[in-house]
């Protein structure tokens, strides 16, 4: 009996293990990151072109998470709209469907 209870344990511990991790890379570590694009851009509003542009492709990759949603609306207070004057050829690309790296 202790036998059958170890894989059902262990698959339960795997699943839990995938969730949490799942949780890290698609919610927490773009949360993460875009917290730190936009106090880099707003720490250095002259030369933020790449830091614009990754926290772009951030966005459009994870922002269906509430929480990254959550501080990329946050963070747009934080920056001069000027700053996405430079990247709005990317965000057009990015809206009809295509990926910009």
């Amino acid at each position: 009996m202790m036998i059958t209870s170890k894989p059902e344990s262990l698959s339960t511990i795997s699943w839990l293990l995938s969730k949490v991790w799942s949780y890290l890379l698609c919610v927490l570590m773009p949360s993460l990151l875009c917290v730190g694009f936009f106090r880099s851009i707003a720490l250095q509003p002259e030369n933020t072109l790449q830091d614009s542009l990754r926290l772009l492709t951030l966005w459009f990759k994870f922002g269906g998470a509430d929480q990254v949603s959550g501080i990329v609306r946050e963070g747009l207070a934080t920056v001069p709209v000027d700053t996405w004057l430079q990247v709005i050829p990317q965000v057009r690309y990015n809206l009809q469907g295509s990926t910009y790296y």
